[in-house]
């Protein structure tokens, strides 16, 4: 009787047992999902992170450190719900354009008054040089012309510097560059001739929105160079609008700056 009553009883005691194993997995396999997070709202932000680009190891840590596992109740999230907290989003948007644009003054003016400023420190400097230059140069090069003469050296080794002579690379100058030079020069030296074609859009999008056409074809004949006599219908797509796709923006206003006098 009792092993009748403990083989009745044994079913339920592997379930429930097998119950409780499926338990334990399904709460490691969470954890282990969630990333060692205390909270779906932990888990949450750790996601938005990742989803921005952070590092895993250092969006954990930060998680971890920072959020509490629960969200706080006195503090809702901001959410974007009606015309006044879409318009709120722009105003902070305009503000912080408003700063950016400050602060791009600000860099840009001293820029200006840095760049004056060593303007007029240059300019006795570059008059002196274009002095010493245009005054001595000739005459430094005659001396260095006696001071080299019968010498296999082509320069004389001063103590602020060296002087000398050097020969400068041969150049090519083309003495007729007329169309028919250019062909005569395609036929002997097809290298030497440079070519650089390109279609521009303008005229062929031009062309077919005056014609409220879409697409733009030419005889197949005309890229084949075959002139066999094609039927009218062979013919190759050259060009094609393409639809313009609705684009989302956002522009907020701009914010004048309060610092700025009119």
């Amino acid at each position: 009787m009792e092993s009748l009553v403990k083989q009745e009883n044994e079913p339920t005691d592997v379930s429930v047992k097998d119950h409780m194993l499926d338990q334990e997995l399904l709460d490691a396999q969470a954890g282990a999902d969630m990333a060692g997070m205390q909270s779906m709202y932990q888990w949450e932000i750790y996601n938005q992170l990742l989803a921005a680009g952070h590092d895993p190891d250092q969006a954990k840590d930060w998680v971890l450190e920072h959020v509490e596992p629960d969200p706080p109740v006195e503090s809702p999230r901001f959410q974007v719900t009606d015309m006044k907290s879409a318009d709120w989003v722009l105003k902070k948007l305009a503000e912080l354009d408003a700063s950016e644009a400050e602060i791009a003054e600000m860099v840009q003016a001293n820029h200006d008054s840095i760049d004056q400023r060593a303007e007029r420190i240059l300019e006795p400097i570059r008059r002196s040089r274009t002095f010493f230059y245009t005054v001595f140069a000739p005459q430094i090069e005659e001396w260095a012309k006696k001071q080299l003469a019968g010498k296999k050296t082509k320069s004389e080794k001063l103590i602020h510097g060296v002087v000398g002579f050097q020969k400068k690379p041969d150049s090519l100058v083309i003495d007729d560059g007329s169309d028919a030079a250019m062909d005569a020069l395609e036929t002997m030296l097809p290298e030497a001739i440079k070519t650089t074609r390109s279609i521009l859009k303008t005229p062929i999008k031009k062309l077919l929105e005056g014609s409220e056409r879409t697409e733009l074809h030419v005889p197949a004949s005309m890229l084949t160079g075959d002139d066999s006599g094609p039927s009218d219908d062979e013919s190759r797509l050259i060009a094609h609008i393409e639809p313009g796709e609705n684009e989302f923006y956002i522009k907020p206003a701009c914010r004048p700056n309060k610092n700025r006098k009119e």
